[in-house]
């Protein structure tokens, strides 16, 4: 019976031990990942900067150079959206979002 006590504690003595060794291995390999995943890039890559615009053109202004998008082309604007809108009077215009990289 004291035989079987004294098995009993070390068995119990060595699972806490091993619990211990394992929560700490666990916590340590937590601590490892976390560091790899909030942890900077070495090399930052260039991110590309745009200004936006909102502009409407009436039909007689969309195909003039002088006075249309091509003229905002020519200031390196890029149009990315096109829509037919009634602005008022039943008076319709081409509202556009153009989009342009900062320098």
């Amino acid at each position: 019976m004291v035989e079987e006590i004294r098995r009993l504690r070390e068995f119990t003595q060595a699972t806490a031990r091993n619990t211990r060794y394992l929560v700490g291995l666990l916590l340590g390999l937590l601590g490892f990942v976390t560091h790899l995943a909030t942890r900077t890039p070495s090399v930052e890559l260039p991110v590309d900067r745009w200004e936006y615009m909102v502009k409407s053109y009436s039909d007689r202004h969309w195909n003039d150079d002088t006075l249309g998008p091509d003229l905002d082309g020519k200031r390196g604007w890029e149009i990315i959206s096109a829509r037919r809108a009634t602005v008022y009077e039943g008076r319709v215009d081409y509202e556009c979002i153009l989009k342009r990289k900062i320098r």
